[in-house]
């Protein structure tokens, strides 16, 4: 049978989060039990994947997990967030 990732770590370009996210839904390869992470949602930012988890409580288990921007020479704020699919 098909096989489905367990943990998926997205940190690329930011506007590409959720289309990513979704062909991979639809493909079958984030099933039930599967855990996205996703890096840099603050900064450089990516809001409308913030925005897709929030809106889906019943799809995914959603934690943003608030940190600092690594490499960076300030204390700039980040989120990581972490989501687990329950469907």
């Amino acid at each position: 049978g098909q096989k489905s990732i367990d943990l998926l770590f997205i940190d690329h370009l930011k506007e590409l989060y959720v289309p990513d996210f979704q062909r991979l839904r639809e493909a079958g390869l984030l099933a039930k039990g599967s855990t996205v992470v996703a890096d840099n949602l603050l900064f450089p930012g990516a809001p409308d994947f913030i925005a897709l988890m929030e809106a889906s409580p019943e799809d995914y288990d959603w934690m943003p997990h608030p940190t600092k921007l690594e490499y960076a020479l300030s204390d700039r704020d980040d989120l990581v967030g972490v989501a687990v699919m329950k469907t």
